[in-house]
Order: C-alpha cells, then structure tokens, then sequence
C-alpha cells in the first residue's frame, strides 16, 4: 500500500511531458478505447470493451457516440449475441497541466439475438468519472467508475445477460487518442 501511495504523488508531483486535453489545447477531438470490470447484482462479474469518439463542441464540453462494441454470452439455449452504442456527453476540466477530469453521461442502446430466444432491444443509461492524465498530447490514460441501470427487459454485458432494474458499478481503463489538431493553434505554443 505504501509503495502504491509513493508512486501516485510522484506521478503527480513529477508529471511526464504533456499537456491537459482541454479546448485551449489543439488536439480537441478524442477516439477512446475504454474496458470496463462491472460488478452487478450479487456481486456478478461482467466485463464490456467497447470504443466510441467524442467531438468537442464548446470550452469544456464533448458529444458523440460512445460504448460501441460487440459482445455474447453464452446461455442454457445457446449463444446470444449483442451490438451496442449510443449518444454519450461529457463535461472535462483540467486539474493540472496534465491532469483532467471528466465527467460523462451516456445511454447506449442494444440489439440481442440468438440462443432461441426471440430478437430484443434495450438500454442501460450511465454516469460515469474519468481522470486523465495526459502523456502527450495525442494520448492520455483514464481510471474510470461507472454506474449503470439497465432500464429494459435484459441487457447483455459479457459473459452474461443481467436483468432488468439491475445496478451495475464498473471500475476500467480508457485509453484516449486525441485527433484533428489545430495546426494554427500548435504554432502559437
């Protein structure tokens, strides 16, 4: 635990080389590759890789389409399977030059089929905090917590689909590629 604590106030106090992704920055907008460990009801495992891109549109707020991924579960029928993405907005602020948080809202939505069981739709809207810390400016490292609802009837989260009204808290890692710089902004740096 000690050892732990020394290398987070080392890594903050003796930050790498970047700068904080905020609009000031040229690089705006962001591709993200996000992998989430959930525990849902009684304590149930799941795991949901999924990718999305937010585009910035203000100081400190980004739109898009998040949690786009694939996944399937496999059930006493068969194998179901699931697609899934949605609208996701988020709000960011820096801490430090390399440091920011954000914090983002999403509803992605799901199409199930297979295993003998009759095609459905559903959703699972989220809350969730990032914290970023930036190595560069193209590419920044983020500790995520989620908490997710599933509204609908199922929803599917690998290895397993958990039912309605179920309360998912996730803990993960994003890996975040900032893209489209502002090359006239760069030379003003």
């Amino acid at each position: 635990m000690k050892r732990c604590l020394f290398l987070l106030i080392a890594l903050l106090c003796s930050p790498l080389s970047g700068k904080s992704q905020i609009a000031a920055s040229p690089w705006t907008h962001v591709f993200v590759a996000d992998v989430n460990l959930a525990f849902g009801p009684s304590t149930t495992a799941t795991w949901d890789p999924s990718i999305g891109f937010r585009f910035q549109v203000s100081d400190h707020f980004r739109v898009g389409v998040g949690d786009v991924s694939f996944g399937s579960a496999d059930l006493v029928s068969g194998t179901r399977y699931a697609i899934m993405g949605g609208p996701v907005g988020e709000y960011l602020a820096p801490i430090n030059e390399n440091l920011s948080y954000s914090v983002l809202l999403g509803i992605p939505f799901q199409d199930r089929w297979g295993a003998s069981i009759l095609h459905a739709f559903g959703a699972a809207p989220y809350g969730a905090a990032d914290l970023d810390y930036h190595f560069s400016q193209v590419f920044s490292l983020a500790g995520i917590v989620k908490v997710q609802y599933i509204t609908s009837d199922a929803y599917l989260r690998m290895p397993r689909v958990l039912p309605s009204s179920a309360l998912i808290v996730a803990f993960g890692l994003g890996f975040h590629f900032y893209i489209c710089p502002d090359y006239s902004a760069t030379n003003k740096l």
